[in-house]
């Protein structure tokens, strides 16, 4: 089928594959909540610096995300479900399109709902039976939805992870990811102190210059990251599925 994009039939198959993973979200929720009580009652009044540093929600959000990121695309790696699923009749874009969406967005505001809600009830708990105050949980903060774009661009690497590697993808993206983020960075830096900072420099010995041209290197590193990485990653995916479908 065309890599064309119709409404319908994409949240159909959203539908489907919210569906088929409804136990996993059951037990996913479930353990989100015994997860935040468990972090409050060893943590007492956490919910004090939630707004600033939502720590439990983080966790959440990183741990688990990163986990359903890394197994949104296992049954390509199965013979016995891969066929089924490469001929459904949706465009590739679509198949794509609704595991991002699943892993990044759903996911993300789904924990942060859950977590709002926890907190809110039990603030009503305690000062309905304890007369206690507890600070609501507000999710309209900015360091919240920084910290939501930072898990999405994360998240994308597990993603892109996900479709290429057959077994073991959690570890071996942690993996590919230590090793192309040392190149890259060291890179970069060569080429800022080379091209960028005015100085010629051996790239034999480029390291006792790279106080000078390390601010940069961050920069362009800052934009490459915060900007560039997440919708290279989600291209490439997407190409790479394409090419599983042929």
């Amino acid at each position: 089928m065309n890599d064309i994009f119709d409404f319908s039939r994409f949240g159909k198959l959203l539908k489907s594959d919210l569906f088929l993973k409804k136990s996993s979200i059951i037990i996913i929720a479930i353990t989100i909540i015994g997860v935040l009580l468990f972090f409050n009652l060893i943590i007492p009044n956490n919910i004090i610096t939630v707004d600033y540093h939502p720590t439990g929600f983080l966790l959440l959000l990183f741990i688990g995300g990163i986990w359903i990121s890394s197994r949104s695309f296992r049954h390509l790696h199965d013979k016995s479900s891969s066929y089924f699923y490469l001929t459904l009749s949706c465009s590739n874009f679509e198949k794509f399109l609704a595991k991002l969406v699943l892993s990044s967005i759903i996911y993300a505001v789904s924990v942060l709902a859950i977590y709002v809600f926890f907190y809110w009830l039990l603030a009503l708990v305690s000062w309905v039976f304890f007369h206690q105050g507890y600070f609501i949980v507000t999710p309209f903060l900015a360091t919240t939805w920084k910290m939501i774009w930072l898990y999405m661009i994360i998240q994308s690497m597990f993603l892109l992870g996900s479709i290429y590697f057959k077994r073991l993808p959690l570890v071996k993206t942690i993996l590919a990811i230590a090793c192309i983020g040392i190149v890259v960075f060291l890179l970069i830096t060569i080429f800022a102190e080379i091209f960028l900072s005015g100085v010629s420099v051996n790239v034999l010995f480029w390291v006792p210059h790279i106080v000078n041209a390390h601010h940069v290197a961050l920069r362009i590193f800052h934009f490459v990251f915060w900007v560039l990485f997440a919708p290279f990653c989600w291209m490439v995916t997407y190409f790479r599925l394409k090419e599983i479908e042929v």
